[in-house]
């Protein structure tokens, strides 16, 4: 789930409707409300690797394909909408998701 997080640090939120529930959120989006989230997302990972679950080589693997989804969704969004909704939001957090468990069962860990 990091890699929509940094979308939301990093693009602009572009629905005009005044009335959502995330512009707030999505307007206010430092580097005290992203960082939090990035190590949490990581912590597990660390973990795992830690305790012999996965190799490094696997979990960087895994962090570059999960690198590259948020990249690809990111720059269609940029392309298409201009920035990002909750919607697309959700969008890159399930092919991000999808991505890495297809390049964990590439190599044979899920």
């Amino acid at each position: 789930r990091v890699p929509p997080l940094l979308i939301m640090a990093f693009m602009t939120y572009v629905r005009e409707d005044d009335s959502t529930r995330a512009k707030p959120v999505a307007e206010g989006l430092g580097v005290a409300d992203w960082l939090p989230g990035l190590l949490l997302g990581l912590t597990p990972l660390a973990v795992i690797v830690v305790l012999g679950q996965l190799s490094p080589l696997r979990a960087v693997a895994l962090l570059l394909t999960l690198a590259v989804a948020g990249l690809i969704c990111a720059r269609y969004f940029w392309q298409r909408l201009g920035g990002y909704t909750g919607d697309a939001l959700g969008a890159a957090q399930q092919v991000c998701e999808l991505s890495g468990y297809l390049v964990l069962c590439a190599h044979g860990v899920a």
